[in-house]
């Protein structure tokens, strides 16, 4: 389904415009990325969300996400990433700032986020798929101190020196490799209840979301395990 065009001023000009715009979709949109002639309609929107090849200009965040007539993918993707992190449970959802304060959390200023989102491509270059990282922004003048507000450093991957002995057992055997991806692998990590943080919801609609449905107050997010950019 189309989205809708958030504008303080149109013209009839541009009025019309849009409404010939939001007929396309999403559907269509993603057949043209993949190879398929766009009609006179979806080509306005490829001119102006997609590069030279075809490939979707991600939105620099959800504001302008939301400018535009067309943005389906964006909103699956953001779908998939805050469905990935419920299932992991990285989150405890809607906290009012009373019960941070209970909580022993109310002296920490909640944490804002934001989500990035990117298009990822195929070893060839042509599009695979809209892909969303929802990431901390932190706090000016605020940094993360091991003991205080984390105990262990990983990285999700093997080191150097792993990855060249498995190199020397696949020459020995006569091996193939072949490599693959771990969905949000570097979220498969819980925080010692000491390390949880509040959070603020990203801005707009996401944070309008998870306010009090009777009072409208902000309610926060505890982050109970693993978050880019922490």
């Amino acid at each position: 389904m189309a989205g809708k065009v958030n504008r303080h001023t149109t013209t009839s000009h541009e009025r019309t415009e849009d409404m010939l715009i939001v007929q396309v979709a999403h559907e269509e949109m993603t057949d043209s990325v993949l190879g398929a002639e766009p009609s006179p309609q979806q080509a306005k929107v490829i001119d102006k969300y997609c590069d030279e090849k075809g490939i979707p200009i991600a939105p620099k965040s959800i504001k302008d996400m939301l400018k535009r007539v067309e943005h389906k993918i964006w909103d699956d993707a953001i779908e998939e990433e805050d469905g990935g992190l419920d299932r992991m449970e990285i989150f405890e959802h809607d906290v009012s700032r009373s019960e941070l304060e209970k909580r022993g959390l109310g002296h920490i200023a909640p944490t804002p986020m934001k989500y990035i989102l990117e298009t990822k491509l195929n070893p060839d270059g042509t599009f695979k798929k809209a892909k969303c990282r929802k990431v901390l922004q932190g706090i000016k003048g605020r940094f993360m101190i091991k003991g205080v507000h984390f105990s262990v450093v990983f990285a999700a991957t093997p080191p150097t020196f792993v990855q060249k002995m498995l190199q020397c057992l696949v020459l020995a055997e006569k091996m193939r490799r072949f490599a693959f991806d771990v969905c949000q692998a570097y979220l498969h990590a819980k925080r010692d209840e000491s390390e949880w943080i509040p959070t603020r919801y990203p801005e707009g609609p996401p944070r309008d979301k998870h306010r009090d449905p009777k009072t409208g107050e902000e309610r926060f997010a505890i982050l109970k395990g693993n978050l880019y950019g922490d």
